[in-house]
C-alpha cells in the first residue's frame, strides 16, 4: 500500500522534472498532455488515462460552470461527487491544502483508497474565483505518478479567451490595466516589455525577465511548514510556468540588509517546451513583494548578463510601464493640488493656515495634435495668477512631451 504521508507531501512540493509533455486544450482549459496517456472521453469532462498490468493512473478535467459559492462549499462538493466513496474506503480528504492566486483560491485534498483490493490515491483540486469554479482529478495506483500528477495539475489553467469571456469583455480589455491598449513597448536603450496577462515580460537580447505584480494574498498566506521564505513565490511565479531540475540558491546580496538569496534553476517551459536557466529574487517594499525572474538560454549566459547582481533585478522594475496610444489621452485632464504653512512660539504656541496655497492645472488634448492648458495659482493673501498655454503634444517610450511648457 502506498504511504499516503509521503505521497501528500510529494503532490505539494514545488521541484519537478523534466519530462516529455504536449499542450492541448478542452473547454477553454488548456493542459499539457503526459507522455503516455491516452486521451478518452470527452463528452461531459476530460479523461486521460495510462495503464500497464494491474498499475494505472487515471486523470480527468472537469469544465468550467458558473458557482456562487464559497471556494470550500465549492471543493465539498466537487470531492463529494469525485471522490467519496464508502464501498472503496474514501471519505474526508486525509490531508488538505488552501493558496491563493492572482484572484482565484486553488483547494487541494488527497486520500487513500482500494477497489477490487487494488489500492489507489484520490486527488482533486478545485479552483474558484471570477463566480466559476472547475475542477481537477486524479486517481493512481503506482508511485511513479505522484509527480506526473502533480505536474499535470499545475498546468492546468484557463485560457486568455476564457478569461476575458467570464470577465464579460474581449481578451483586450480584460484583466488589463484601464484604457490600456498598447500592449508593448520599445525603449531607447533596447529594452522591450511585452503585457502577458499573469506578468510583464521585459526582454533584451537573448535574456527575458519577468515582473509579477504585487500580490497582497500571496503576502498574506502562510508558509509550507520548514519551508523558506522565498517558497511561496517560487510556487506563484515559476511551478505554474515552468518545469523545474537542479533547484539552488545563491547569495547575490553581499551584505544587504534585509535581503533573500536568488534561487535559479533548469527550467522546461510548460507551453513551448523551451529549455533554460532561470533566476528569481522577491523584491519587498514596506511589507509588499513582488518575485521578479531572470531568463536566459543556460546558466553562463544568465550569470553573465544584466542579471549578474543583486541589485540588476531592480533595475528593471522601471520597465514596467507601457507607452499609451493617443486615443487614451484625448479629453480634459485637470490636477489639483493644495498646502499651507504655520508658524509656531513659545507664546502663541501653533499658528495653522497661514500662507494657504492652491494650485489648479487643465490640460485639454485634440485628435490633431494640439493641447491647451491652463495654470491657476491662488493664495490666501489674496494673490492670484492665471496662465494659459498652446502648443503641439507627442507621445514618447519616456513620457509625454509638450511645446510652450517648461
Amino acid at each position: 500500500m502506498l504511504n499516503m504521508k509521503r505521497t501528500a507531501i510529494a503532490l505539494i512540493l514545488f521541484t519537478a522534472s523534466l519530462g516529455g509533455y504536449t499542450q492541448s486544450m478542452y473547454q477553454g482549459l488548456q493542459y499539457q498532455l503526459p507522455d503516455g496517456f491516452k486521451v478518452g472521453d470527452q463528452k461531459d469532462r476530460l479523461y486521460l488515462e495510462w495503464k500497464s498490468g494491474k498499475q494505472y493512473a487515471q486523470f480527468f478535467i472537469y469544465p468550467l460552470q458558473p458557482s456562487g459559492e464559497t471556494a470550500i462549499a465549492a471543493f465539498n462538493r466537487y470531492w463529494d461527487f469525485f471522490a467519496r466513496n464508502a464501498e472503496q474506503g474514501v471519505s474526508k480528504p486525509e490531508t488538505q491544502e488552501i493558496d491563493s492566486l492572482d484572484g482565484w483560491t486553488y483547494h487541494f485534498g488527497a486520500a487513500r483508497g482500494s477497489y477490487k483490493g487494488q489500492p489507489f490515491v484520490i486527488t482533486l483540486s478545485s479552483r474558484t474565483g471570477m463566480g466559476h469554479s472547475y475542477f481537477v482529478g486524479a486517481v493512481f495506483t503506482g508511485k511513479q505518478h505522484v509527480q506526473v500528477a502533480q505536474d499535470f495539475m499545475n498546468s492546468v489553467t484557463l485560457h486568455r479567451d476564457m478569461l476575458a469571456r467570464i470577465a464579460g469583455s474581449s481578451p483586450a480589455s480584460s484583466a488589463t490595466p484601464a484604457q490600456l491598449t498598447t500592449f508593448q513597448t520599445e525603449f531607447e536603450d533596447g529594452w522591450t516589455s511585452t503585457w502577458r496577462y499573469h506578468y510583464v515580460e521585459v526582454s533584451k537580447g537573448d535574456v527575458r525577465g519577468r515582473i509579477f505584480p504585487v500580490d497582497d494574498s500571496l503576502d498574506q498566506s502562510g508558509r509550507q511548514p520548514n519551508a523558506p521564505f522565498e517558497d511561496k513565490y517560487w510556487r506563484y511565479a515559476v511551478d505554474r510556468f515552468f518545469l523545474t531540475r537542479n533547484v539552488t540558491t545563491r547569495n547575490l546580496s553581499m551584505g544587504v540588509p534585509d535581503s533573500y538569496d536568488v534561487y535559479e534553476a533548469e527550467v522546461q517551459d510548460r507551453q513551448t517546451g523551451q529549455v533554460g536557466y532561470l533566476a528569481m529574487r522577491v523584491i519587498c517594499n514596506s511589507g509588499r513583494c513582488q518575485p521578479v525572474l531572470a531568463l536566459a538560454p543556460d546558466k553562463s549566459g544568465l550569470h553573465k548578463s544584466v542579471f549578474a547582481t543583486y541589485q540588476s533585478f531592480e533595475q528593471v522594475l522601471p520597465y514596467n510601464h507601457f507607452q499609451p496610444e493617443q486615443v487614451n489621452l484625448l479629453g480634459t485632464w485637470a490636477a489639483f493640488t493644495s498646502s499651507s504653512m504655520g508658524s509656531y512660539s513659545m507664546a502663541g504656541g501653533f499658528q495653522g493656515g497661514k500662507g494657504n496655497l492652491q494650485t489648479t492645472e487643465e490640460f485639454i488634448f485634440f485628435p490633431d495634435g494640439r493641447y491647451e492648458s491652463k495654470e491657476s495659482v491662488n493664495q490666501s493673501s489674496g494673490f492670484r495668477s492665471a496662465r494659459n498655454y498652446t502648443g503641439q503634444y507627442s507621445l514618447q517610450p519616456s513620457g509625454l512631451s509638450l511645446t510652450n511648457r517648461e
